[in-house]
C-alpha cells in the first residue's frame, strides 16, 4: 500500500493511500473526507470500473454498491446497500438522501463523490473497493431470469460467454425490494449444480434450497428447471451479476 500524491484526490480528501492489483484489474482505497463539498478520488485501474463499494470504517453507514449493469452512475438510483435488500438508491440520515454519486459520476480515471455521509463526510474514514473486468479471471454483467430452465434460444435464465468457468458469483435483482444478494461457490460445494447459497446482506448460514439451484459451466452459468427462486432466477426480471474464476 503506498501513500499517493494530492492530484490523485481533490481538496475534499484529506488523505488516500491505495493498493492496486494490476493484472486483477482491483484496487483498495482508504480516504478520509473533509465534507466541505463533494469529491473525487481516482481508482487506479485501467479504465472504468464494473463493480464498486465504498463503506465508511468510522460510522455506521450502508455497503454502497455500484455495478456496470446499472447505467452511467449519476443519478438517485444508480447504487444497492450490500447490507440490505432495500430496492436501489435507498439510505437515510442525509439531507443529500438517494445520491451518492456526483452528476460526473464514475469515469475511466474516477470515482466522484457527492458530499454524503455514507461515501463523504468530515473527518470520517472509509475504504473503496473497485473491480474492473479481466478476462478469464473476472465478469460483470446483466441477464434477464428465465423463471425455471435456462432457454437457449432467448438466452434468460442464465450467463454464457465468460470464457472461464466460475468459482464465486453474486447475483441481485434490480428493480424490487425485498430480493436479497444470493452467493454461490465451488468451495462449498463442490458439484457444478449447487443449491446451497449465502446471503451477503444476512448473517444466516448455508440455505439449501432445490429453488435456488444454479450450474456452473465452463462458459458462465445456468439456471435449471428448478430454479424457481425471484432473488436469482424470476422470470423477465432483470439482475446484476459478479464472477470469478
Amino acid at each position: 500500500t503506498d501513500l499517493i500524491s494530492d492530484t490523485d484526490y481533490n481538496s475534499s480528501i484529506t488523505s488516500m493511500a491505495q493498493s492496486v492489483n494490476v493484472d486483477g484489474d482491483f484496487s483498495i482505497t482508504k480516504y478520509t473526507g473533509t465534507g466541505s463539498s463533494d469529491g473525487w478520488i481516482k481508482h487506479g485501474l485501467s479504465g472504468t470500473p464494473d463493480w464498486v463499494i465504498v463503506k465508511c470504517l468510522s460510522a455506521t453507514y450502508y455497503w454502497i454498491t455500484w455495478h456496470s449493469g446499472l447505467g452511467a452512475s449519476t443519478g438517485t438510483d444508480d447504487y444497492f446497500n450490500l447490507d440490505e435488500n432495500d430496492p436501489a438508491g435507498h439510505y437515510a440520515g442525509s439531507s443529500n438522501a438517494n445520491q451518492v454519486w456526483t452528476t460526473s459520476g464514475i469515469t475511466s480515471t474516477k470515482i466522484n463523490l457527492k458530499n454524503a455521509g455514507p461515501v463523504l463526510e468530515n473527518n470520517q474514514n472509509y475504504v473503496c473497493y473497485a473491480w474492473k473486468a479481466v478476462s478469464g479471471l473476472s465478469a460483470f454483467g446483466t441477464y434477464t431470469g428465465s423463471g425455471g430452465a435456462y432457454n437457449a434460444s432467448t438466452g434468460k435464465g442464465g450467463v454464457t460467454g465468460l470464457s472461464f468457468k466460475p468459482r464465486w458469483v453474486m447475483v441481485r435483482q434490480t428493480s424490487n425490494t425485498n430480493r436479497q444478494w444470493v452467493i454461490h461457490d465451488a468451495f462449498r460445494v463442490t458439484s457444478d449444480a449447487k443449491t446451497s447459497n449465502l446471503y451477503a446482506n444476512l448473517n444466516n448460514g448455508d440455505d439449501t434450497d432445490s429453488t435456488h439451484e444454479i450450474v456452473f459451466h465452463n462458459d458462465g452459468f445456468k439456471y435449471t428447471s428448478n430454479s424457481t427462486y425471484v432473488s436469482i432466477n424470476g422470470s423477465n426480471e432483470n439482475y446484476i451479476y459478479m464472477a470469478f474464476a
